[in-house]
């Protein structure tokens, strides 16, 4: 049978009906020009424009018409329905709370339905619900209003509450697809795939002009077992025929320079703490700017750390929820893309018609829905490996086929991984089987073969874990199944949602995990073999079902890859049967996914770079697209050639060539030798390590270092635990109750020590430690830096490093003021050293002070206990350093240390100065490839562990937290830490995206933190430029974007004042007893201007310059949005 192609569209001429509406907008202009103050005259410019679909137009007349006509609830309504078009949900939101507050005749029930989505889209559930129930309250036989508190309650996972409601909206309303195309996901999702593919059939067959239904049941044909790769390829095929654009523009021309820098444009709903962003952003990272810039467009508007980081990367942020398919299109021809990357396919945030439209010269699809072929011809490749797309199934694809040598994602595993523990085996008795996969993809066939294992496993247990399992019907269907089959319902624990840390702590209880069939698992196998968890798994039939497979094969596990279910079994029983094998494997499975091109991001770049490169000469050749493969020495070779692609360099692009602003530019790196490993016991060593400058050498002798897995993959960490450097002698470790103390030198007696540290210092053993004299490493290149705590033997390393140490361009050598331990070096003995060999005393840094007793704490702490000493070369040695050392001493001094006058200095001596000072005076300095700037590094790599506060207050911050359950800050750091170990989640807002980045990193899910953009930002995220910019004011307003009161709100960070106001503000429309809140204000009695707010605040409690308050009764809102008016600006 030929196939039928749908003539093409026309795009026809201006019509009648246009030429009148265009007279009809002219005449209305002119109108609100001789009677502006005429809301009536406005509000129809502004349905014209409407109609027109110029709705940034029609928002500013319809501002127009709600400022003469402020109680105009229709007006509102429809203000809010434009800004919701443009995306402003901010501004949406406004405007729909005013229509549903004023006057006329407005329909409430849509006003509400409207928030309802905007909460939604932010994923504030509550809320959500809330608006959606107020609207159905008020409409009860209301589709859109069903449909839309359906959507909320799924939101929540409360599926069987949504199902009967979109039940109820599809038969209220017959002619639209969405409610059974919602309702075919929710069944999905419960496990009735029969039922779900019935609706998606029946919503496509309702709206056949739309494409979301048949794209969602190419989706869930995945879960089907029966469902074959040819099936699912005619559908895909059928997709393209009925949806995609037949008739497109031509593919817009950009510069075919072989050589130039290129635009890539990425496309994803997964921005954020999603597998899409978990597998491509730390590869992304290390691909060179040079080479290419990347435009994100985001289909989501969630953010998280994940999104802070792919904001940085980008030289382009656009969220295209709001706009249409033909918008999305014309907006990626406009940033002039040179090659596309769809990270949606069919799933969540697809935007395939635009895809269709050929936006960009070339468009390639990769990771996010990729599942297989996306059936779109105007796709040109697709990016895989060997394994998800092996040799011979070319013909499966509409898209051309690059393989790359490995797998085709790189994971990177989350810093707040838990550890890895024993094997719950040898304590249960019995093996725990897990499968913490997305529920849908457990149909009977893989439920049937898993009963049969469990009856080879006697008393194995089976623990599943996922959000379909919220609700009691799909845990108990599955409970029945497998109880029909003879395995007692106690043997499968089945759990709903946890955040994500907690989910990964849930393998702590799993022996064994079990890869679902036909669609495998794809970042939750990696977060098993993470996790020290083997997973056995049968591939699919298609590139859905092979996810697993690429993984395990590349992470060096063939083995558990298999190719029946015979097999399947045979492999869990032989993993099962030898307990102490099973725990070595856990043990070391984590160092085998963390070395293994999983997840090594800078071979990842290099290969996507390879490819990404190819496929544009080709292109600049004018050659069509066709297969690349890669070797696994990384050479890419197109089918039909004999030779592979020699990639050419790039030519400095436009940017560069004309930036003369100042930017790092060393050779080599800057080479750390770390004695106690202090830069790798920070709260975020990623933010030091990332720039690519430094390479460590670091000795952990008291193995505090947490996970140091993670550190042994990387090419520029050498970690050598319990070893320390010292004469080259065995020495003893003096391991003390607080490990932090634990040193080679034997502590003082107690009497001697500081009363505080007595107990803390006590030595409970002795453990025989090597010492490594560095005059004595092989291979070690010249030090440049040397840092030095009080773990070691101070003068046992320098005087066993002399000649190592001839050139070093700074040593760091923390030096005791008390008496800690015998024979312990003095700042004197240190110095004098020091100056023997060429070095100058620069100052101290980083002073600890004696701790005080708790009776005084409230004195504070004057008495220095230790500190670190920097020595810099002498002037003569500066004076003989070449220019290429002198920077990298600047580099160091600068970024670490914030020494930026010495830095100018070393600068000034290698003729490199004056663009330096030039950037620094207006704040605009550059480091290398993307990195932090100077006070982001600085804060970064001294991630505090408390609050900067005197002991006092720390002791009132502390009671204070123990005591709330909704906490929200205004500036963050040891609080924030503080907070969450107190098991809060952390609400709250920051001016330092890189701040609050490491802070995520560090404190994982519950650091909710956002980031303002208040602009370029210097010490404690003070603005550097403090004219009113109006950017300000988002700062203190962030706190009425949370639905809810808080219990305790810390105002610590910038506009303190300001944000007393909101908070006041805030807490006084969402609280039901404003005693309930207590605001902690920092810093405050010793700040005059701040008082200004007592006159609103009751004082609660006082400690030096901290102060805890609740809000007086009967204050006016007005007054206070006033008071806010007049302090928005300020920052102090």
């Amino acid at each position: 049978m030929s196939r039928v192609k749908r003539p093409a569209k026309r795009r026809p001429s201006c019509t009648k009906s246009e030429k009148g509406g265009a007279s009809s907008l002219a005449k209305a202009q002119r109108l609100t020009a001789t009677r502006p103050k005429d809301a009536g005259t406005w509000k129809r410019l502004g349905e014209l424009q409407m109609q027109a679909r110029d709705y940034q137009k029609a928002v500013r007349s319809f501002h127009h018409v709600v400022d003469l006509r402020p109680t105009d609830s229709a007006s509102w309504a429809q203000l809010g329905k434009l800004e919701v078009r443009l995306g402003n949900f901010d501004a949406a939101e406004e405007a729909l709370k005013r229509a549903l507050e004023g006057e006329g005749d407005v329909l409430k029930h849509e006003g509400h339905r409207l928030l309802s989505h905007i909460y939604q889209v932010r994923e504030d559930k509550a809320q959500a619900i809330k608006h959606a129930e107020q609207a159905v309250a008020l409409a009860q036989d209301d589709a859109s209003c069903l449909a839309t508190l359906a959507a909320s309650l799924a939101l929540n996972f409360e599926l069987e509450k949504a199902r009967e409601l979109y039940r109820k909206a599809a038969t209220l309303d017959s002619t639209s697809h969405l409610p059974l195309n919602n309702l075919a996901g929710i069944e999905s999702q419960l496990g009735n795939l029969d039922a779900a593919i019935s609706a998606y059939r029946a919503a496509h067959k309702a709206t056949p002009g739309t494409p979301l239904p048949l794209s969602n049941l190419i989706t869930t044909l995945h879960y089907y077992p029966s469902t074959s790769q040819k099936d699912l390829l005619a559908l895909s095929r059928q997709w393209n025929q009925l949806y995609a654009d037949s008739a497109p523009p031509p593919r817009p021309e950009t510069s075919r320079r072989k050589d130039k820098r290129l635009r890539i444009g990425m496309l994803s709903d997964g921005f954020r703490g999603h597998p899409v962003a978990r597998m491509i952003l730390a590869a992304l990272e290390k691909v060179s700017p040079d080479e290419m810039s990347f435009t994100l467009y985001s289909t989501n508007l969630q953010q998280d750390s994940y999104t802070q980081r792919l904001k940085k990367l980008a030289c382009q942020w656009t969220p295209v929820k709001h706009l249409s398919d033909n918008e999305v299109a014309q907006r990626v021809r406009d940033d002039q893309i040179d090659i596309l990357f769809d990270l949606a396919g069919h799933n969540a945030g697809t935007r395939m018609q635009a895809m269709s439209m050929q936006p960009a010269p070339l468009i390639v699809k990769w990771v996010g829905g990729l599942i297989n072929t996306t059936g779109v011809e105007a796709i040109d490749y697709l990016l895989s490996d060997a394994i998800e797309t092996p040799p011979g199934c070319d013909d499966d694809y509409v898209e051309k086929l690059i393989r790359l040598p490995d797998d085709y994602i790189c994971y990177e595993v989350p810093p707040y991984t838990p550890e890895i523990n024993a094997l719950p085996a040898k304590t249960n008795g019995y093996i725990t089987l897990g499968c913490f996969n997305n529920g849908t993809k457990l149909n009977e066939v893989v439920l049937g073969e898993w009963a049969s294992l469990m009856h080879q496993l006697p008393d194995s247990r089976l623990l599943l874990k996922s959000h379909q399992f919220k609700g009691s019907e799909r845990a108990a269907s599955i409970t029945a199944f497998m109880e029909a089959r003879g395995i007692a319902a106690e043997r499968v624990i089945i759990e709903g949602p946890s955040p994500h840390g907690e989910l990964l702590q849930a393998y702590h209880r799993v022996d064994i995990a079990l890869d679902p069939w036909p669609y495998s698992g794809g970042l939750t196998t990696c977060e098993a073999f993470t996790m020290g968890v083997p997973v056995v798994s049968l591939p699919g039939p298609t590139f859905a079902g092979r996810h697993s497979a690429t993984h395990l094969i590349n992470a060096g596990m063939p083995e558990l890859v298999v190719s029946t279910w015979d097999e399947y079994r045979e492999r869990v029983l032989e993993l099962a049967a030898d307990l102490d094998s099973l725990a070595t494997i856990r043990r070391h499975l984590r160092e085998v996914l963390l070395g293994s091109p999983v997840c090594d991001a800078k071979r990842f770049a290099r290969h996507f770079t390879t490819a990404v490169r190819a496929i544009w000469q080709r292109h600049c050749e004018g050659k069509p697209p066709t297969a690349l493969t890669f070797d696994k020495e990384g050479q890419a070779t197109f089918e039909g050639d004999s030779t592979p692609v020699a990639i050419l360099p790039v030519e400095p692009h436009a940017e560069t060539a004309a930036d003369d602003s100042f930017r790092w530019n060393f050779e080599g790196r800057v080479i750390v030798v770390d004695s106690g490993a202090r830069l790798l016991k920070t709260g975020n060593p990623r933010a030091l390590l990332d720039l690519d400058a430094f390479g460590v050498v670091a000795f952990d002798p008291a193995s505090q270092v947490k996970k140091p897995e993670f550190l042994k993959t990387r090419d520029d960490v050498d970690l050598f635990a319990h070893a320390c450097l010292g004469d080259g002698n065995p020495g003893e470790l003096h391991a003390t109750l607080n490990g932090q103390y634990s040193s080679l030198l034997e502590p003082e007696a107690a009497e001697c020590l500081p009363c505080t540290l007595a107990q803390p210092m006590r030595s409970l053993t002795r453990l025989p430690i090597s010492t490594i004299a560095l005059d004595s490493i092989e291979g070690l290149p010249t030090i440049d830096w040397l840092s030095l705590d009080l773990s070691g033997d101070t003068m046992a390393i320098l005087e066993n490093g002399e000649k190592v140490l001839e050139n070093a361009l700074l040593l760091q050598i923390q030096v005791p003021f008390q008496p800690l331990y015998q024979r312990q070096a003095d700042f004197a003995q240190v110095s004098h050293w020091a100056h023997r060999h060429g070095f100058q005393f620069y100052r101290f840094n980083a002073v600890t002070p004696v701790p005080v007793e708790e009776e005084a704490s409230s004195l504070g702490a004057s008495e220095w206990l230790y500190a670190d000493a920097l020595f810099v070369p002498s002037p003569a040695r500066q004076a003989a350093l070449e220019p290429n050392r002198l920077s990298r001493l600047a580099f160091v001094m600068h970024t670490v240390f914030q020494a930026k006058d010495l830095a100018w200095k070393l600068l000034k001596r290698a003729g490199l100065a004056e663009r330096y000072l030039e950037e620094e005076c207006n704040a605009k300095l550059g480091l290398p490839q993307g990195a932090p700037s100077d006070n982001e590094v600085e804060q970064a790599i001294n991630l505090p562990d408390a609050p900067f506060m005197t002991p006092p207050e720390q002791q009132l911050f502390l009671k204070a937290l123990r005591k709330a359950k909704h906490y929200f800050e205004f500036g963050a750091g040891g609080s924030t830490i503080w907070a969450v170990r107190e098991g809060l989640v952390v609400q709250g807002v920051e001016s330092d995206a890189t701040w609050v980045t490491a802070l995520a990193d560090t404190c994982g899910e519950k650091c909710q933190l956002r980031s303002v953009d208040i602009g370029p930002t210097k010490e404690w995220g003070f603005p550097v430029n403090t004219q009113p910019d109006n950017r300000f004011e988002a700062y203190s307003k962030a706190i009425y974007d949370m639905p809810r009161a808080f219990d305790l709100v810390l105002i610590d960070g910038r506009f303190r004042v300001a944000c007393t106001l909101t908070t006041i503000l805030h807490t006084m429309e969402h609280a039901e007893n404003l005693n309930n809140t207590r605001i902690f204000i920092h810093d405050f009695w010793d700040r005059p201007h701040y008082h200004s707010v007592l006159k609103y605040l009751e004082i609660v409690e006082r400690v030096d310059t901290a102060g805890i308050f609740i809000i007086k009764e009967g204050l006016s809102t007005e007054h206070l949005q006033q008071e806010w008016e007049n302090f928005k600006h300020v920052p102090a």
